[in-house]
């Protein structure tokens, strides 16, 4: 078996699931596929800072343990990052926090459990804000060090988008896995509200914390959806609605719905361009149909209930750091958590009542479409500093718990990434892989997404 090397073969510019077949065909070992990845990890993360914690020994010595394994697992020796608000057995989980700097959580949550029993590797703890919220972090946008990254998970985006890893896991409680993966030009997808199990990661929500990830072709995004998701004779309804929505359309038009939306006018004229033109060409396809569809009044509601279910619950959920430690909690926390208590207890409730709503009033578009069409965030990343308040619809699909996919096909004027978002009815999630398949067979989105040049 050879070994390879940077002269040999460029893996960062290889997909998770080409490098996973490779080890599994016997032409290289995960060992090889370690050391690479080692050495982008090594050169790259002192400039870029996507990766916080890093422990060389335990990743060569999990690519030991795949090369010994007779069934490789699907994910063959892949090395994939993980958001610091998961837990992980051997490397630190410090969630973004001065408070918790030091500490490990000494298990794995489920979702890296999975990724470690499918043959995946956990490569390093990527860089998060602190407690996934929105104050600033130290990861740079590997397109434009004056660029942000979207904070909450933009260790993993980034890491992805500069071919230090092949995949990475993230969380998305408003838009913090769809925006940073617009912004470092990289497949990204937020699956349907409670298809991951979330046992041993952070909790900020109940009803608004998702499990998402990053890659570089959307065929990646699938294979972590099918390892991640639950599965099997306890979740027999919701095998069949993934079945059943997971369809194409039979022998008919693929009928895509472009959304304006209400905040339309907050993004800028080059991103209303960009869609109107990928709109038209897209309706120009064979088997497909694009209609203008408008959202229901209740979305123009989102940001405001938003932030009545969100800021109460940091409130709730970091009462022990904020009583013991406040000094330590940055101010952007703080005024959230401040906002967060002035919401009385039976609006909190009658919030979660009113996201229940939008949910069902959001359902019937896709009665009359198989998919929509938005942009994913309001053009390329912003200079300087992120807003603390995004105006665009990532919390919107967040809140009515739907399937949503970045797909990076657009350059702002400066040339920095921007994405297309592809959004289902919840469940529907392999029905968004089966679009975009229509798209990639048509040659109007990436196969893979173009890397950072670094």
């Amino acid at each position: 078996m050879s070994t390879l090397t940077s002269t040999t073969t460029d893996l960062h510019h290889l997909s998770g699931i080409d490098i996973a077949r490779a080890v599994q065909r016997g032409l290289y070992s995960a060992r090889d596929v370690t050391e690479y990845f080692i050495a982008r990890v090594v050169a790259l993360n002192p400039r870029l800072k996507a990766i916080t914690h890093l422990d060389l020994d335990y990743w060569r010595s999990q690519a030991e343990a795949v090369d010994s394994r007779a069934d490789k697992g699907v994910l063959a020796g892949v090395p994939v990052g993980i958001k610091d608000i998961m837990n992980t057995e051997v490397l630190p989980t410090e969630m973004g926090s001065a408070i918790w700097q030091g500490h490990k959580a000494g298990n794995d949550a489920r979702c890296v459990s999975y990724i470690r029993r499918d043959g995946g590797i956990v490569a390093g703890k990527t860089d998060t804000a602190e407690f996934a919220v929105h104050t600033p972090n130290a990861v740079v946008n590997p397109w434009s060090a004056q660029h942000v990254t979207g904070t909450s998970s933009g260790g993993s985006a980034v890491a992805v988008a500069a071919g230090m890893l092949p995949m990475a896991l993230g969380t998305q409680t408003a838009g913090s896995t769809i925006r940073p993966g617009s912004w470092c030009g990289v497949y990204a997808m937020k699956p349907s509200f409670g298809l991951i199990p979330r046992t041993g990661v952070l909790k900020t929500t109940d009803t608004l914390d998702n499990i998402g990830f990053f890659a570089r072709s959307v065929r990646d995004l699938s294979v972590l959806l099918d390892i991640l998701r639950a599965k099997g004779d306890n979740y027999p309804g919701r095998d069949v609605h993934l079945a059943t929505l997971g369809q194409p359309p039979a022998g008919r038009t693929w009928r895509v719905g472009f959304v304006r939306g209400h905040l339309w006018d907050q993004a800028p004229a080059y991103v209303h361009g960009a869609m109107e033109a990928f709109a038209r060409t897209l309706d120009s396809l064979p088997h497909v149909e694009v209609v203008d569809v408008a959202l229901p009044a209740s979305a123009t509601q989102a940001h405001a209930l938003h932030r009545r279910i969100y800021n109460p619950c940091l409130a709730y959920y970091f009462r022990d750091e904020l009583q013991k430690a406040p000094e330590r909690i940055s101010a952007m926390f703080m005024r959230l958590v401040e906002d967060g208590r002035s919401v009385p207890p039976e609006d909190y409730k009658a919030a979660l009542e009113e996201q229940a709503a939008l949910s069902h009033d959001i359902d019937p578009l896709f009665g009359t479409v198989d998919v929509l069409l938005h942009y994913s965030s309001n053009g390329s990343a912003p200079k300087g500093s992120e807003p603390e308040l995004n105006m665009d619809l990532n919390l919107l699909w967040t809140l009515a718990w739907l399937p949503v996919i970045n797909v990076p096909c657009f350059t702002c004027p400066a040339k920095l990434p921007f994405g297309l978002q592809v959004i289902g009815p919840r469940y529907g999630d392999y029905r968004l892989f089966a679009f975009i398949r229509h798209m990639l067979e048509s040659e109007l989105v990436p196969q893979t997404a173009v890397q950072a040049v670094v």
